[in-house]
């Protein structure tokens, strides 16, 4: 008798050890992602910044080619253009107003649930007040990631911060697709 309770004992453990097993594996939705494939991007970059007295408008654009291989590794490059127009309300004796463009080159990297992208963004331009005007040009560091919203079979589509107030709404599609909309 004692040796069937024991029997039945494990019998249990087992069984609730698998069944615990099961729900917790199969209850997590999987991460949406980019499948195998070579898919052909672009993106619209808008926003608006106020900072003080200033208010920065942006507008622009990205496009890509990215590459995701059999082990869901991202690859691959693209363009980044960004415009930037600033103006400060104020008499026009001295208010301040600028007008830069931003471009870079990018490079992507990273998965196929988070890819990511870098490059360096030259940035040149002219800030203005009343007669003084000032050229700029520089440079600076753009990273991100690609952040999914919605991924289907030949299409994904996503919305990344690019900063406070400015964003990248880009798609996807896989090459060779057709016309898709899943």
């Amino acid at each position: 008798m004692l040796h069937r309770i024991i029997i039945a004992a494990i019998v249990l453990t087992l069984a609730a050890a698998l069944a615990g097993s099961y729900s917790s594996s199969g209850g997590a939705a999987p991460k949406p992602g980019f499948l195998p494939g070579t898919w052909i991007g672009k993106g619209v970059i808008a926003g608006t910044v106020t900072d003080g007295p200033m208010t920065t408008h942006f507008d622009g654009g990205v496009t890509f080619t990215l590459k995701i291989s059999k082990t869901l590794r991202a690859s691959g490059s693209g363009t980044w253009r960004m415009n930037m127009l600033g103006s400060e309300d104020g008499p026009s004796d001295y208010a301040v107003d600028s007008t830069m463009n931003g471009t870079a080159p990018i490079r992507l990297a990273g998965s196929s649930t988070t890819p990511t992208f870098s490059g360096t963004q030259q940035i040149v331009g002219e800030i203005r007040s009343g007669s003084m005007k000032t050229p700029i040009s520089m440079t600076r560091p753009l990273n991100g990631t690609l952040k999914i919203g919605r991924a289907g079979k030949c299409l994904v589509r996503g919305v990344t911060v690019v900063q406070r107030g400015v964003t990248l709404t880009w798609s996807a599609q896989l090459k060779g697709s057709g016309k898709c909309n899943a």
